[in-house]
């Protein structure tokens, strides 16, 4: 309905069956054509506000600036905690420099400096063609985008509500299927081994979160 009401804005892609959800975002990046990105996943809503002109703004405004971030709200078992609330992501709820937030990706274990769903980076800043950005290894994208990112430049945030992220269900993260969730993490694994190596992040932080992953995949391969 909206890409036949606005054919110059909204344009609907044709399906591709047993594409996943990671390729498909790649295959839309690609299609991409405005300055600026931003997603918003099948089972997520996005939520009113000014949030969106203020990223754009920030992001014009600041050309060593490759990405903007938004607060969030995520909904568990029908209760909604808020990321303002979050001691984990108090750390990135500001301007921080790429490098930081390279690391502090790498470095995450269970909760991601700030959702690339509540970013909005820069189309350029990113090339869909990198292996270190799309690669079948990999089984995520949001974290060789992130680090894609915090290697070019820095990243701001705008403290303003513009996601609802909804946990659990059938999420390829949060499969009931063990060998779908070991597959899942696996990949991961490999993809922040690869990206730890390529971007000469091996700190001390990194490692450890590399170990928690291996020791995890370890535990679902000989559950």
């Amino acid at each position: 309905e909206y890409a036949e009401r606005f054919p110059d804005v909204v344009r609907l892609m044709p399906r591709e069956p047993n594409m996943g959800v990671v390729q498909n975002y790649f295959r839309c990046l690609e299609a991409c054509r405005g300055e600026f990105i931003t997603d918003c996943a099948a089972d997520d809503m996005r939520l009113p506000g000014n949030w969106l002109s203020k990223q754009i703004a920030m992001l014009r405004a600041n050309e060593r600036m490759v990405a903007v971030g938004s607060d969030w709200v995520e909904r568990k078992n029908g209760v909604d905690e808020h990321s303002r609330d979050m001691n984990a992501h108090a750390r990135w709820r500001r301007t921080v420099k790429g490098r930081d937030m390279l690391l502090g990706a790498l470095a995450s274990v269970g909760a991601f400096p700030v959702p690339l769903s509540a970013m909005l980076y820069r189309r350029n800043a990113v090339s869909p063609r990198s292996d270190m950005v799309r690669n079948d290894a990999f089984g995520c994208e949001d974290l060789p985008i992130v680090c894609a990112l915090g290697n070019v430049g820095d990243f701001g945030f705008v403290d303003e509500e513009s996601l609802l992220y909804f946990v659990g269900g059938g999420s390829i993260s949060n499969s009931q299927s063990l060998e779908r969730l070991l597959g899942f993490y696996y990949k991961v694994l490999a993809c922040s081994i690869t990206l730890a190596d390529y971007y000469n992040a091996h700190t001390e932080d990194v490692d450890a979160a590399i170990k928690h992953r291996a020791v995890f995949v370890a535990g679902l391969a000989f559950d």
